[in-house]
């Protein structure tokens, strides 16, 4: 081997270890890290306990439609019921709660579902929906508007549904067809809902009477021509 081949071998041999050590830096610096954010949500998930008698609010999160759209506004949006006596306490981190005769859910959450009433003002929320395993359903309350939009050269109908446990703020566009196979029993033409003394149904009357003639005689697979509003 020639003396530029032996130096060339030698500084790949020197770079190799230099990456080692620097490889075994940054897995030593990740563990740090891993143990440092194990020891704070230890601390954090030690640090709250409940006595029995104690008055407690309830996290739970809505139920994931399959609406990419409704997950996205309800995500964020967990609620909190209650308040609800802690009436147990489940080894370190679980508590049996006094829930509502009639509730078709387990009664021992985890600590970190768990917030405790501090003071008396607050709205109690006592009922509680319908459950799913750990999350609760929500179901279409009212169409707020009806649209027609353009999608792969044919009209869409979609309709603005405001869900239940939902404010108005959350609603979501869904399109026509979806919502009347996955909720056949909701009927999007009757009463419709009071918000703050207004009859939702009836301020849209309009958009829902020119909605529904669009929804009987609308084809989905109809190419459409030109932009619509």
């Amino acid at each position: 081997m020639g003396p530029y081949l032996q130096n060339h071998h030698s500084e790949v041999k020197e770079l190799m270890q230099e990456r080692a050590k620097v490889v075994q830096l940054l897995k030593e610096n990740l563990q740090q890290a891993q143990n440092r954010m194990k020891m704070y949500a230890d601390r954090k998930r030690t640090e709250r306990e409940f006595e029995v008698g104690d008055e407690v609010f309830l996290k739970l999160q809505p139920y994931k439609q399959t609406s990419v759209a409704l997950r996205k506004q309800l995500k964020l949006s967990a609620k909190y019921f209650g308040p609800y006596k802690v009436i147990e306490r489940i080894g370190k981190v679980a508590y049996k709660l006094a829930l509502p005769t009639g509730s078709k859910i387990h009664l021992v959450f985890h600590v970190s579902l768990l917030k405790k009433k501090i003071g008396s003002k607050y709205f109690p929320s006592l009922d509680l929906p319908e459950f799913d395993e750990e999350v609760f359903k929500v179901y279409p309350v009212v169409i707020l508007v009806m649209r027609l939009i353009p999608r792969n050269n044919v009209g869409v109908s979609q309709v603005l549904i405001q869900w239940s446990h939902g404010s108005p703020d959350q609603a979501t566009w869904e399109d026509y067809k979806d919502m009347a196979a996955r909720f056949p029993g909701f009927d999007p033409w009757g009463q419709g809902s009071k918000k703050g003394g207004r009859d939702v149904a009836s301020t849209n009357r309009n958009a829902i009477s020119a909605g529904s003639r669009l929804m009987e005689g609308a084809d989905d697979n109809r190419p459409i021509q030109g932009e619509l509003n």
